[in-house]
């Protein structure tokens, strides 16, 4: 089971944001995931900049100096087989718009699987991002498109260096699936190799105790539908 500790970073723009945390990482001694969404990109408008008055020499050897902190925890968690289930959990907000309905999410979705997750595997992101992970589903059944009996599916977030430890950052609409997870994903394709992603803002559903139960489960209304409940939905939507 994932810790219950989650704290809600909510951003409204990201080169703010990424300032903002940088500063705390190197003044403070403090580490955090958010810092890693640098390739992201990001909107809306906020009234502070926690980088004004920085040369860009200075911004770019802060933003470096928290890349290589948290991208050395990751390579540490890595070799040493931790669990990412123990770590708390940082949200991070996402800087697209989820579909606008369940219905718009699943016409978006080439592939739409029930499934169980097998690993996933975590790695630094060449860009200077969120960590990537990549995770290895067993689908038990498919709702759309076509799947192998196994699929492999990437998203961005995992574990970052934060305060004395790490935490687990994700992307608040595209909450992580992990290991032993039972889900539903909605999925485009990534690359021609077969690699799948999740539907941003609306790709990831859990399955607890035959009930649904996400943050995209709260945004369409079903957290609590049962499973098939769901899956009449999906199919009605596709």
């Amino acid at each position: 089971m994932r810790k219950m500790h989650v704290m809600k970073l909510y951003i409204r723009k990201y080169n703010i944001f990424v300032g903002l945390l940088t500063l705390l990482v190197v003044g403070a001694g403090l580490a955090t995931s958010a810092v890693l969404a640098q390739s992201i990109g990001g909107g809306g408008k906020t009234a502070h900049n926690a980088e004004a008055g920085l040369s860009d020499s200075q911004r770019e050897a802060i933003h470096a100096a928290a890349h290589a902190q948290n991208n050395a925890y990751l390579r540490t968690f890595v070799a040493q087989h931790q669990d990412a289930h123990e770590l708390p959990v940082v949200w991070v907000q996402s800087w697209a718009a989820p579909p606008a309905t369940l219905q718009v999410a699943a016409q978006a979705a080439g592939t739409i699987v029930l499934g169980n997750v097998l690993n996933v595997n975590f790695a630094p992101n060449p860009s200077g991002g969120l960590p990537i992970a990549t995770a290895r589903v067993q689908v038990a059944r498919t709702i759309k498109g076509r799947a192998a009996s196994v699929i492999t599916v990437t998203q961005l977030g995992g574990p970052v260096a934060h305060g004395q430890g790490g935490a687990l950052a994700e992307l608040d609409a595209d909450q992580l699936i992990l290991p032993g997870d039972q889900v539903v994903l909605l999925l485009v394709p990534l690359a021609a190799d077969g690699m799948l992603r999740t539907v941003q803002g609306g790709g990831v559903y859990f399955v607890r105790n035959g009930v649904m139960a996400s943050e995209n489960s709260e945004f369409y209304k079903v957290t609590g539908h049962s499973l098939d409940q769901f899956i009449s939905e999906l199919v009605a939507a596709r």
